[in-house]
């Protein structure tokens, strides 16, 4: 089972052999890892399982690079975050999994030199598309773009389990290196003891995980009294499938782009300054012939706040803003939200701000059509996918047209002309065969651009 982000919790979470019980200082001596909770490594073990039983039962029908807006909160952020949107017909769109490449860290902030040099090991991050939209846009408004990419079962398939069993042997480095490091801290455990010169009566117990199946340290007890706390440093495993962290580099964007090479999608060559920066990946993905429509942003909340803003006079200046300071709200403020919001507003900023007072909370509910009827979650946030037709390649030039009049419903005109002038120099390539030979991997590719982008006719001719 693989443990990278095991955390040594509080005493809750811990239970020791032979019923030795821990004081408080000593319990706090082991609880040093804080940053990631067990349950995430667990969910992502889940996760694995689901998306490989979706793939068996052929429930996955497309792919979307998702882009996370840039954010100054954290330096990893700077240059946004790139996702891998798996999409399914199970009927819940924020049900999708979605993979998220990660800086694996050891600690509660990410070291600048270790993050330009390759110090920390890349770890793969599966989880609910609703869970990462709970991260970036309603934790820390950041916009998040959607970009199709076109493939047919085979690529889908081929992608799955490269990504799959590149995760087995992270399992399975992750269990040899675990088991070193619990002998390790036995082994300090001991020469602990003897520098103590402990009686020939001390025991060397272990301390177990709540779910007794894992080693976390190792207590020296004396005389029936703990003299010694020995935790296991617990390392994360290297793996060459995912490689090593680094800012401009193997970062989210490059990760996700050698998953992709190494699944022989089309590529467009060396990664340059549009594969390592996540914020521009959608440009490598487009000179990759891997995007061939125009992207769909799932808005953070800040269009909604400065709505708010204008309606209430509310003021923003530099740090201080007005909006989370309720005893700064008109006194009108229910009855107006409550008029000039629309339904999806409404369930937005009630689902989003939770320091709403109780007097606008209950407005806003009174307005609600009966639940029964309200949006769902998945429609508040404007998660759901596109049809189907668009995650697939086409085959002939009808297919073609049938995608270019469904096209024109979602886009607009100007955005598809904008797309097709961006893609020109590729889609004249295709026409003269004269691509090189990392874009040609999928052939089935090159025809669809060819069928999608041929010019317009009516269906049926």
């Amino acid at each position: 089972m693989l443990k990278l982000f095991l955390v040594l919790t509080f005493f809750a979470n811990l239970s020791i052999a032979d019923e030795v019980q821990m004081n408080e200082d000593a319990q706090n001596r082991i609880a040093y890892f804080t940053v990631r909770q067990q349950t995430i490594i667990e969910n992502n073990q889940k996760n694995f399982k689901r998306l490989l039983k979706r793939l068996k039962k052929d429930q996955i029908i497309g792919l979307e690079l998702i882009v996370a807006a840039s954010s100054k909160s954290r330096i990893q952020s700077r240059f946004g975050h790139t996702l891998l949107r798996f999409v399914d017909k199970l009927g819940s769109p924020g049900n999708d999994l979605v993979l998220s490449f990660v800086a694996d860290l050891d600690g509660p902030r990410i070291s600048n030199r270790r993050g330009v040099f390759g110090g920390y090991p890349v770890f793969p991050l599966l989880k609910k598309f609703r869970e990462f939209n709970q991260d970036y846009i309603k934790n820390e408004n950041r916009p998040l773009e959607r970009h199709i990419i076109p493939s047919d079962s085979k690529m889908r398939s081929d992608l799955i389990l490269v990504l799959s069993n590149a995760w087995n042997k992270l399992e399975e480095n992750q269990t040899i290196l675990d088991e070193k490091q619990i002998l390790k801290a036995k082994e300090r455990a001991l020469k602990r003891a003897k520098k103590l010169k402990l009686s020939n009566k001390f025991k060397l117990l272990p301390i177990l995980r709540s779910d007794s199946k894992f080693i976390v340290g190792w207590n020296l007890v004396d005389n029936n009294k703990i003299v010694h706390i020995e935790p296991v440093k617990l390392k994360v495993a290297f793996t060459d499938e995912f490689g090593k962290y680094k800012f401009l580099g193997n970062n989210c964007a490059g990760a996700l782009v050698k998953l992709f090479k190494k699944s022989r999608f089309p590529s467009r060559g060396s990664l340059l300054f549009a594969g390592r920066m996540p914020i521009k990946i959608p440009t490598y993905f487009e000179k990759s012939l891997l995007s061939p429509f125009p992207k769909v942003t799932i808005e953070g909340l800040e269009p909604l706040k400065n709505k708010i803003r204008s309606l209430l006079s509310l003021k923003k200046n530099g740090t201080s803003d007005d909006f989370y300071q309720v005893e700064k709200w008109p006194s009108h403020a229910a009855l107006t939200l409550s008029s000039k919001l629309s339904v999806l507003e409404k369930l937005k900023l009630l689902d989003a701000f939770l320091f709403l007072p109780t007097t606008i909370k209950a407005q806003l509910k009174r307005e609600l059509p009966e639940l029964a009827k309200r949006p769902t979650y998945d429609e508040i946030y404007e998660l759901g996918a596109h049809p189907e037709n668009l995650y697939n390649l086409c085959e002939d030039q009808s297919c073609g047209r049938r995608l270019r009049v469904l096209a024109n419903k979602i886009w607009t005109k100007e955005d598809l002309e904008l797309k097709k002038i961006k893609l020109g120099k590729l889609i004249k390539k295709i026409k003269e065969n004269k691509l090189k030979k990392s874009l040609k991997l999928r052939p089935k590719v090159l025809k669809h651009f060819d069928f999608l982008f041929s010019p317009m006719q009516p269906i049926g001719q």
